[in-house]
C-alpha cells in the first residue's frame, strides 16, 4: 500500500527506501509462514497424541466392562480416536455428539432399536470439555451396567 502511494504521489519520495520496504515484506510473509507451519506440525502431535489417548482409553474400557468385539466396535465407531479438526467443528465436538447418540440409542433403555433425535443445525465450537467429559463418564456408567 505504501508503494502506491508512493508511486501516485505528485512529489514522490526517493525510491532509495523502497529496496528496504520489499526487504521487510519480503521478511514479513516468510516469518508468517514459518509460523503457520510450526502451529500446523504442533497441531498434528496434538492429535496423535489424542489419538493414542483415545485409544488406550478405549482400551482399558473395554477390557474393565468385557466388551465383546460387537460392542467394542460399537463403542470405537463412536468414540473415535482418529482425530480429524476442522475449522469449526473438532474433536471434541464431534465425539460428544457420537457418544451423546449412542447413550440415548443402543446404551439407552431402547436398545439398539431405539431412535434418537439429535440436535438440528449447526454445531457449535465448545468453549470447554465438561460436556464431553460427562457424556464420556455417562457412557462407561452404562457400561458398568450392562
Amino acid at each position: 500500500k505504501r508503494l502506491v502511494v508512493r508511486l501516485k504521489a505528485r512529489t514522490p519520495a526517493s525510491v532509495d527506501e523502497l529496496g528496504a520496504l520489499l526487504t521487510r515484506t519480503y521478511d514479513g510473509i516468510i516469518e508468517a509462514t514459518e509460523g503457520g507451519e510450526r502451529q500446523e506440525r504442533e497441531l498434528a502431535a496434538a492429535a496423535a497424541a489424542l489419538g493414542a489417548g483415545t485409544q488406550l482409553v478405549l482400551l482399558l474400557v473395554r477390557y474393565t466392562f468385557a466388551l465383546d468385539d460387537e460392542m467394542y466396535l460399537l463403542l470405537r465407531g463412536h468414540w473415535s480416536p482418529t482425530v480429524v479438526d476442522g475449522l469449526t467443528v473438532g474433536w471434541e465436538e464431534t465425539t460428544e455428539l457420537a457418544l451423546t447418540y449412542l447413550n440415548k440409542t443402543v446404551l439407552g433403555k431402547g436398545g439398539k432399536d431405539a431412535t434418537a433425535t439429535l440436535p438440528q443445525g449447526a454445531i457449535s465450537q465448545s468453549a470447554d470439555t465438561e460436556r464431553l467429559k460427562k457424556v464420556m463418564v455417562g457412557v462407561c456408567e452404562r457400561l458398568a451396567k450392562r
